[in-house]
């Protein structure tokens, strides 16, 4: 089982790799993949809830994952 079943029920095709970014407040290293997927969506026991939202709905915040997530909205601006 891959992580992302484990964690979401769904299951993955190849992933895409965005990057790695540093998230030096919490002293880890996030490595960020694109992964499209199907099934059905559900909650682990790892995850509290799960929001559903459209690309151009997302506003980068200030912390964490946001480089990852500039980094892959900017690559589907390019596609």
């Amino acid at each position: 089982m891959s992580e992302i079943t484990e964690e979401t029920g769904l299951n993955g095709e190849t992933p895409a790799f965005i990057g790695n970014y540093s998230f030096f407040e919490r002293n880890q290293l996030i490595i960020a993949f694109h992964v499209k997927a199907q099934g059905d969506l559900q909650v682990g026991d790892e995850l509290d809830e799960i929001k559903c939202v459209l690309p151009e709905e997302i506003t980068p915040w200030p912390h964490g994952a946001s480089p990852a997530v500039k980094d892959w909205l900017a690559k589907r601006k390019r596609s």
